[in-house]
């Protein structure tokens, strides 16, 4: 069978539009379906977080109760019947219990509020054992009572007398199947068709609560993991409690949580049938119309040819090409719509390969984040930025690099953020993967598409260094301010950007006084300035500074010495792009140095001219200098005497000797006078000596001074 043209391109016209509603409504769909999950699941938690938060405060509260009345339990309660009956009439333990026993240490039932048949030993029960054993309240797994069979939760409460021995045990009951706190929840509903469930956890679960008594204490099936677009399933949310091994779960019937999503399903393929036959009848109207000149001519062209002309008339010339723009003078509407349709996807092919470069190559991280917070895209520069090394580590983002315990709140604020209307602009700390420190300039935009925000896009720029360079600058800044020393900056050009305090006040410059205009060499002498030129300045440009000493005006244009040090700033291309200069008065402390010379260079005059004999001897008892005297009197060279123990060079003698540790007396600061001291063995005179203390700057003992009263002959054995 032959298609038309026309009918063709209606039924491929009509075939698209049907394939992309089908995909656009399948997608709805499918969003559709993770909201209204996600908006259940939303709402269920909550319920479900509410519910267990009351169930717990409840079952706390019953067991307080119990405690207590258990408080009011003593011997005599337990030994004798009318104390018992007293009791009970006493604690109001109905409600909340529908019943209550007090039991013996070996487990015997001696009174239960509901009369029993016949005694009763629970010496076996796993509750009993348990309060007996940990001495604390507990709250037993369901089981069937042994009064009336009915499934059950006992409380017991362990009871201890005035030496803290066991003595037996409180146990209060829930009939699961009577009215009481737990019962009361098997009755509620959630919704319209909604019901609570209570089992307990582990491998093999059984109901605590269920509307109905019939399951209570049957097994309870782990419900399986909850498929988004499962419409065939109930929606079960969980939680568990805290006080007891328990698990509340809300259970809303398949029917009724997904009954919406089920009815907007079947709408939507209602729409996609009366979609695909409007598109027909309109797609098959509207390619009639424009194929209309195409069937005239086909028309024309078959009447032509049932007429039999003698000369076909010549079939119209394809065009020969349209230029890039589309716009060409030749071919037909078809042909220029084409050339125009491909030269607009070349540049969008272009401007998005210009884009895709820029966002490869961008010193800056971009990152595009999804309304979940989690980012669906991140350029090479934030993967580098933050330490990641794949891009499937950055899913979370900047949230991974904070520690644990702040990753939820911050997850919360994020995800708000990036479901706002608003742009963002924060600085952030963080530590990299590898432990660095960052600081982060973050900026995002919200991506709007019908209104409603789709997510964000953002950059990070990372100003980890400019921090610390401007820290660096302040505290350079603060520390140039605070010295005594004079700091100058200047161009390239020897103009001033920048003088300190301590510059300015030597200049004579106030404050707040301009100082662009002025030239650095005009606060010079002219002796420095000359220096400057063939010195200072070439040496700082070849070696990178120039250091040593030079004469600089103070405020009153006088001449002062200084330790100058030239500093040359070069860029990465080794070009000049400032000086900078500390300068140091060193005019007093130069002064001080030549008058110490002149006063040491003096008292080594006076020291050697003098005619007595002069020692000196530091704190180890060695000679360190002494005077030609003293060494006419060893009848030793100065080399050979200094450096060799006081001891050995002289030794004292006669009656008034001080004795062997006089050098260590000496030393220690005491002053000693006596005579006379014999010259080592060889010498053949001897001395009268006196030893004066000397004392370092914090006023120890620093070793003496012996000076000799007198100089004469050895005595002869008379002496």
């Amino acid at each position: 069978m032959n298609l038309t043209l026309k009918f063709k391109a209606a039924l491929v016209t009509t075939g698209a539009v049907l394939a992309t509603v089908s995909l656009a409504g399948a997608w709805l769909y499918r969003q559709q379906a993770r909201d209204h999950v996600a908006l259940l699941r939303g709402q269920q938690d909550t319920l479900a977080s509410e519910v267990a938060d009351d169930l717990d405060e409840q079952l706390a509260s019953i067991l307080s109760v119990l405690v207590r009345a258990a408080k009011r339990v003593d011997a005599d309660v337990l030994a004798y019947p009318e104390a018992r009956v007293r009791f009970f009439e006493l604690s109001a333990l109905k409600p909340p219990f529908n019943g209550a026993a007090i039991v013996s240490a070996d487990g015997i039932v001696v009174y239960n509020d509901t009369p029993n048949a016949g005694p009763a030993n629970i010496s076996d029960r796993d509750y009993f054992r348990q309060a007996r054993v940990t001495g604390q309240p507990t709250i037993s797994l369901p089981v069937k009572s042994r009064a009336n069979g009915h499934p059950s939760v006992l409380m017991t409460v362990p009871l201890f007398d005035a030496d803290h021995r066991f003595i037996g045990a409180l146990v209060g009951g829930l009939d699961l199947v009577s009215d009481n706190a737990l019962s009361q929840w098997g009755r509620s509903r959630v919704g319209a068709t909604g019901r609570y469930e209570i089992s307990t956890r582990g491998t093999t679960p059984v109901y605590v609560m269920h509307p109905d008594p019939s399951m209570l204490l049957a097994p309870a099936a782990n419900p399986a993991t909850l498929d988004d677009f499962d419409t065939s399933r109930d929606f079960i949310t969980r939680r568990s409690l805290r006080s007891v091994p328990w698990e509340l779960r809300v259970v809303i019937p398949a029917t009724e949580a997904h009954g919406p999503l089920v009815r907007a399903h079947r709408a939507l393929l209602w729409v996609l049938v009366m979609t695909g036959l409007i598109s027909a009848v309109a797609v098959s109207a509207g390619v009639g119309r424009l194929m209309r000149p195409l069937e005239r001519l086909t028309l024309i062209l078959r009447q032509q040819r049932a007429a039999g002309a003698a000369q076909a008339p010549a079939s119209k010339p394809r065009p020969a090409a349209v230029d890039e723009g589309g716009e060409g003078d030749e071919g037909d509407e078809w042909d220029r719509l084409a050339g125009a349709f491909e030269s607009l996807l070349r540049d969008l092919r272009v401007q998005r390969a210009e884009m895709a470069a820029v966002y490869d190559t961008s010193p800056l991280g971009v990152f595009r984040a999804a309304l979940d917070g989690r980012l669906t895209d991140v350029n090479e520069a934030y993967l580098r930025i933050h330490g990641f090394s794949h891009r499937a580590d950055a899913a979370e983002g900047w949230l991974s690099l904070l520690p644990i315990d702040r990753q939820a709140e911050a997850r919360r604020a994020w995800q708000k953020i990036v479901t706002e209307p608003v742009g963002m602009h924060v600085t952030r700390k963080l530590h990299r993967t590898d432990g660095k420190p960052l600081v982060l300039v973050v900026r995002s935009a919200p991506v709007m598409i019908d209104g409603r925000v789709q997510g964000h896009v953002g950059t990070v720029a990372d100003i980890t260094d400019r921090i610390e360079g401007e820290r660096a600058l302040r505290m350079q800044a603060a520390l140039f301010e605070a010295t005594t020393d004079v700091v100058v900056q200047t161009d390239r050009w020897g103009r001033l950007i920048y003088m300190n305090p301590a510059a300015r006040r030597l200049a004579g410059l106030a404050p707040d006084a301009p100082i662009q205009h002025l030239k650095a060499l005009s606060l010079l002498p002219p002796e420095t300035e000359a220096r400057h030129g063939v010195e200072i300045v070439p040496q700082a440009l070849e070696k990178g500074f120039w250091a040593g000493e030079t004469l600089q005006w103070d405020a009153q244009r006088r001449a002062m010495l200084t330790h100058h040090l030239l500093v040359a700033h070069k860029d990465r291309h080794g070009q000049v792009e400032a000086f900078s200069a500390v300068l140091r008065d060193i005019s007093v402390q130069r002064a001080a140095q030549q008058a110490s010379h002149r006063s040491e260079a003096l008292l080594r005059a006076l020291t050697d001219a003098v005619p007595m004999a002069v020692l000196v001897v530091d704190r180890d008892g060695r000679c360190v200098d002494l005077n030609p005297a003293f060494e006419a009197w060893a009848g030793t060279p100065r080399d050979g005497l200094l450096g060799r123990l006081a001891s050995e060079v002289m030794v004292p003698a006669g009656p008034s000797a001080p004795g062997p540790n006089w050098i260590e007396r000496a030393n220690a600061g005491e002053e000693l006078t006596f005579a006379p001291v014999a010259a080592a063995p060889g010498a053949a005179r001897w001395l009268r000596l006196r030893c004066l203390p000397l004392q370092d700057e914090q006023g120890a003992a620093d070793g003496f001074v012996a000076i000799a009263g007198s100089i004469y002959p050895v005595p002869d054995d008379r002496g």
